[in-house]
């Protein structure tokens, strides 16, 4: 599991994060944007939100994870910087 969520940094993710059906954590990689001051969710797509923090527009976003009975196992959250659209 560790192997799977640090190729998502190495894929250009700046954090990644499992939990199980209730929440817990399971295993973290990177560091999340701590501001939620700054926040403008994305109505089209649930759980998806535009965080501005350190004059950085970053992508945060979560995502369920189902089993093969389409019962949630827990969620997959992530976020992404989007340099090019902070550029100065």
């Amino acid at each position: 599991m560790k192997r799977n969520i640090d190729a998502l940094l190495q894929a250009g993710f700046t954090a990644a994060a499992i939990y199980d059906k209730h929440g817990n954590e399971i295993i973290q990689a990177g560091h999340f944007s701590q501001s939620r001051v700054e926040t403008l969710p994305l109505r089209a797509l649930n759980n998806t939100f535009l965080v501005w923090d350190d004059n950085q527009l970053i992508l945060h976003d979560s995502k369920a994870v189902l089993d093969q009975n389409n019962q949630p196992i827990g969620s997959v959250t992530t976020e992404r910087r989007l340099r090019q659209l902070t550029r100065s």
